[in-house]
């Protein structure tokens, strides 16, 4: 019987007076099996034999890795719609007669290209967390302005966020950049975007200062008036579940956002909380009918 124990391991052991190992599959089932040699006095008296069934592990980790080959061809297929989509705004642009219209066009399709340009790093890597910084370095980059003397600046501490967060952070965070390049600085030709980013086992944040002119008399975000502050304010609220504070004066303008903590442990933690007590809810109420 393969999936026995194997003398061959317990002698390999016993002549390289080192432990052995290896993994047979038969019947659908996997084991591994292990030889440890034992010694005294420097000499090998025996070796410790282990044989453990590790079909469960093995399965668990093809599972895992047919979800992450499907995951990259899911966003790697998004990505190429998505330029498609651009390409169709592009000839549309094109076209149009009205200053307007083609400026309109022109955001849209920046920010697909974004939402693109995350999907397709989604699909290069591994797992459901992504390294929030690496990602967002590479957007930066595709928003500098050639007329425009604007550097960006990105500090804090990097960590890691859901695949499925990732793309609605990138569009605020770029939406907020982008409004900061286009209207932080008046009369001028360079400036400077600092984006600052932090996570404990409480809570994230994320703050986007300029050192420009300031926000306008009277503006906020419930104001209506700035498409690109709308889209910022529904994707923190409705699909982050944060919120937003902001501070401008004559010496720039801070936009910070606080979000739950994308702390992989605390969040499993308070999954399994949230599970608990709605299976105690069930149970009390089929208890009580």
């Amino acid at each position: 019987d393969e999936l026995g124990l194997d003398e061959s391991v317990i002698m390999e052991a016993l002549r390289g007076m080192l432990p052995r190992e290896k993994e047979v599959s038969e019947r659908g089932a996997v084991v591994q099996k292990k030889a440890i040699p034992l010694f005294q006095d420097d000499k090998v008296i025996g070796a410790l034999a282990i044989v453990r069934d590790i079909t469960d592990i093995r399965q668990k980790g093809r599972v895992i890795k047919i979800k992450e080959i499907t995951l990259q061809e899911i966003h790697h297929r998004i990505k190429n719609n998505l330029q498609a989509v651009s390409s169709l705004l592009r000839m549309q642009a094109r076209r149009a007669r009205n200053e307007e219209a083609k400026e309109v066009l022109s955001k849209a399709i920046n920010r697909i290209s974004i939402i693109a340009t995350v999907h397709d790093l989604l699909a290069k890597g591994k797992g459901e967390y992504v390294d929030f910084s690496h990602i967002l370095k590479q957007v930066l980059e595709m928003m500098k302005d050639e007329n425009k003397e604007v550097s960006f600046e990105l500090r804090g501490r990097g960590f890691s966020i859901p695949a499925d967060d990732m793309i609605s952070l990138t569009l605020v965070i770029t939406e907020l950049v982008q409004n900061a390049t286009e209207h932080a600085f008046i009369g001028r030709q360079e400036g400077k975007v600092l984006i600052d980013f932090h996570d404990d086992s409480q809570m994230a944040w994320v703050e986007v200062r300029d050192d420009g002119v300031g926000l306008p008399p009277g503006f906020g975000l419930h104001s209506g008036e700035s498409l690109g502050f709308q889209i910022v304010r529904t994707l923190v609220e409705e699909e982050l579940g944060g919120y937003i504070r902001i501070r401008s004066d004559r010496r720039g303008t801070s936009v910070k956002i606080y979000l739950p903590t994308f702390n992989e442990s605390h969040r499993e933690k308070k999954d399994k909380e949230e599970k608990k007590e709605i299976n105690e809810k069930a149970q009390s109420s089929s208890s009580g009918r």
